[in-house]
């Protein structure tokens, strides 16, 4: 009875994890951070270790790579403006940016005296919109990092042409995977 309590229990966490957000909510911006390190790209999460040399000249490339979802704008989503520097501290400089095709980027700022900038993705083109009940991942941030603690969350703003939506990015965090199989689970008593 008691393993039969635990696996409902682990099914219904996982669907309340996939559940459609409140219904106030009209669009999230998930990101996955990650730095260069030796010629590759290696992910972090909150609450890793700042590596040696991430905020330092020459080792303090860093990349964002943002999902956006639309959840109730029918028309699609045109616009992302991701913000950097918002706390008014220069800890981000823009480096370069990747997009979906017909999507373009442009770097708003900083603006002095406070240091802020936006990464601007935007389309015209309406069928490359995010359309609602979608998500694309394909939007692509790097910068270079001068602060000594990991970059986080960021504000943003996604425009439609019946409204926007802002509000703050939230970091990716990998779904936990149980070791046993399910063969194993059924042998338990």
């Amino acid at each position: 009875m008691g393993i039969r309590l635990i696996l409902a229990a682990v099914t219904l966490g996982c669907f309340a994890a996939g559940a459609t957000p409140a219904a106030a909510q009209q669009t999230t911006v998930t990101y996955h951070l990650f730095h260069f390190e030796g010629g590759s790209w290696v992910e972090y999460y909150p609450g890793n270790s700042f590596p040696a040399g991430g905020d330092q000249p020459g080792t303090n490339l860093w990349r964002y790579r943002y999902e956006m979802c639309n959840y109730s704008f029918s028309s699609g989503i045109r616009e992302l403006n991701v913000f950097f520097n918002s706390d008014n501290v220069l800890c981000a400089g823009f480096d370069s940016a990747a997009q979906p095709a017909d999507w373009t980027t442009t770097p708003v700022g900083p603006f002095a005296p406070d240091n802020n900038w936006r990464a601007r993705f935007r389309t015209l083109v309406t069928a490359a919109r995010v359309a609602q009940g979608t998500c694309n991942d394909e939007f692509l941030v790097e910068f270079t990092w001068t602060c000594a603690t990991l970059p986080g969350s960021q504000n943003f703003d996604a425009i439609s042409t019946s409204g926007s939506d802002a509000g703050t990015t939230a970091p990716a965090v990998p779904v936990a995977i149980e070791a046993s199989t399910w063969g194993r689970l059924k042998l338990i008593r």
